[in-house]
């Protein structure tokens, strides 16, 4: 008596461990689809920014390297920093 009544508890507690499982599995499969959703639009959208800017920014921007000039100090103080973090 007290083994079926064991072998009932244990088919009970097969079935809510499955079932919970599978809820947990649909709603982790609901956030990655969500997620991978937001990864594609977001590349997508990058994708065509990138395009407008190299299209039609790129036309209208006057920017040169010798536009910009770098100092020593500046230089020394990027490198002291770079060696400073590297220890």
């Amino acid at each position: 008596m007290a083994s079926k009544k064991k072998s009932r508890t244990r088919a009970a507690a097969d079935g809510t461990a499955t079932a919970a499982v599978g809820v947990t599995g649909s709603i982790f499969r609901v956030i990655g689809t969500i997620f991978l959703i937001l990864i594609v639009t977001a590349l997508l959208f990058l994708c065509i920014f990138a395009y407008y800017v190299k299209t039609c920014l790129s036309t209208q921007l006057d920017v040169e390297l010798e536009d910009f000039t770098v100092s020593l100090t500046s230089w020394r103080s990027v490198s002291g920093w770079i060696t400073r973090t590297s220890r």
